[in-house]
């Protein structure tokens, strides 16, 4: 038997659960390429979690680190979802609607939520039999005593049919990895790398279940002492109308890095599941300060359209544009974004492509973009002119040194110093307001080494 804390029995208090749906926007850490997705977006994704205001004061912290854990990397893998909590007595709402369920359960809890209950767990199954090879259900569940709770003789939660026969994994042992340097190594997912755990989790409560596979399971992760054919950290299972990966470890055990086997795991349960938007190419070109950006769709399915984004520090995102998508069509669609005036320097793009209901997938240039110094000085007729009362004016650098950009009036009167100041080789952008000023013909002058160059501009109001 589990050497862990008494559990001890109550009345169960809450009869109804907690159901609510909310979108979360992306700030994604992982990388994709070339029109390769980094998230399974685009589905209608249900949640499953412990209800966190059952049990000890112990049972509820874990719950909550594991809901914490898993909600900081929900918004990298799957976006927009519902997220509903539940305990052994709660019945599920309709599942028809939904493409893909996760299920995080921490481990051993109290028998009020320990487990799904056989009514849910009826739901799930009947759920995963009305898939088809067109319109497959996908299930990942998380939590490290499944094995302990739905495939242990002697558990209440057995449910042999549930572990067995639906997601094939059968219970063989407590705290497989042991506590001298844990870890997950990637066998048929995220294969060879391994994802550190701590023995020493929050709020304690260590027991990462070892099973292993029943006809038909496959290992995807195993522990550091034990090789692809033993007990297993994780084990998935693909058939015609379903695929189910089972991760035995809560989501706190880890030490930083749930997130790569949490999304390792939900691309490997969406494979082969068609996306809102297949990508054929995903280039780019630079002329000067500007970047063009240039993609091709060779089918897009309920596409509202692709938000623009740049980076110039690492995951730094920032929205740039928006290009309207084609709804659905099977038809090769091209788009394409210029971002102009860009500085010199290294810049990373990505697409987010929205559907109608918001979804979303990104999709990531693959390569960085340079941006490099001018060949020549240059300073270019302000833009609009005339104006009223603000226009830009650009120019180039191609040495560092000390530069002005100075307007005066036509008697050679100073009427606003726009740059003075040391700058770096590069392209650049200055706005000139001149609400103050009146209307009539100005100049404005650049210098920088040796270089000088004036200009004419006109303002009317």
């Amino acid at each position: 038997m589990k050497n862990k804390a008494t559990i001890y029995f109550f009345p169960i208090l809450l009869s109804a659960i907690l159901l609510y749906a909310f979108s979360i926007s992306s700030n994604s850490s992982s990388a994709g390429v070339n029109g390769a997705p980094e998230s399974v977006s685009g589905l209608n994704v249900l949640i499953l979690v412990h209800d966190s205001t059952l049990g000890s004061a112990t049972n509820i912290a874990q719950k909550k680190a594991d809901r914490d854990t898993l909600r900081k990397y929900i918004p990298d893998v799957v976006g927009a979802h519902t997220l509903v909590t539940f305990d052994t007595s709660t019945a599920l709402p309709d599942l028809t609607p939904y493409d893909f369920i996760i299920i995080q359960e921490t481990g051993f809890d109290v028998a009020a939520s320990r487990y799904l209950g056989a009514g849910a767990r009826a739901q799930i199954k009947a759920w995963l039999a009305s898939g088809t090879s067109l319109s497959k259900k996908k299930l990942l569940m998380i939590g490290g005593d499944q094995g302990y709770n739905y495939s242990r003789l002697g558990s209440n939660g057995r449910d042999l049919e549930f572990a067995d026969t639906y997601c094939r994994f059968i219970y063989r042992v407590d705290n497989k990895p042991g506590s001298t340097s844990p870890a997950i190594i990637g066998t048929g997912i995220d294969v060879s790398n391994s994802r550190s755990l701590t023995s020493s989790p929050p709020s304690g409560g260590y027991w990462p279940d070892g099973c292993s596979p029943s006809t038909g399971g496959v290992s995807l992760y195993r522990y550091q002492n034990s090789s692809a054919a033993d007990s297993l950290a994780m084990i998935g299972v693909a058939e015609t109308g379903y695929r189910v990966a089972t991760m035995f470890q809560d989501p706190r055990y880890f030490t930083g890095e749930f997130g790569a086997a949490f999304d390792a795991a939900a691309l490997w349960v969406n494979e082969n599941v068609p996306l809102p938007v297949e990508l054929a190419s995903f280039t780019h070109t630079v002329s000067g300060s500007d970047v063009t950006l240039n993609w091709v769709t060779s089918s897009e399915i309920n596409n509202a359209g692709f938000d623009i984004e740049r980076s110039v520090f690492e995951n730094n995102w920032t929205k740039i544009g928006h290009a309207e998508g084609h709804g659905t069509t099977s038809e090769l669609t091209s788009y394409s974004f210029t971002d102009k005036g860009l500085r010199s320097g290294s810049y990373s793009y990505r697409l987010k492509q929205i559907d109608f209901n918001g979804n979303f997938t990104y999709y990531n240039l693959n390569s960085e973009v340079n941006v490099g110094a001018p060949e020549s000085y240059s300073l270019s007729q302000n833009f609009p002119n005339p104006f009223n009362p603000t226009t830009t004016i650009e120019f180039t650098i191609p040495e560092d040194g000390f530069t002005a950009l100075t307007v005066y009036d036509m008697s050679g009167k100073e009427v606003s110093r726009l740059v003075n100041e040391f700058k770096s080789a590069g392209f650049y952008k200055v706005n000139f307001n001149a609400a103050s000023l009146s209307s009539g013909n100005y100049i404005y002058r650049l210098e920088s080494g040796k270089f000088s160059q004036v200009k004419k501009m006109i303002l009317v109001k």
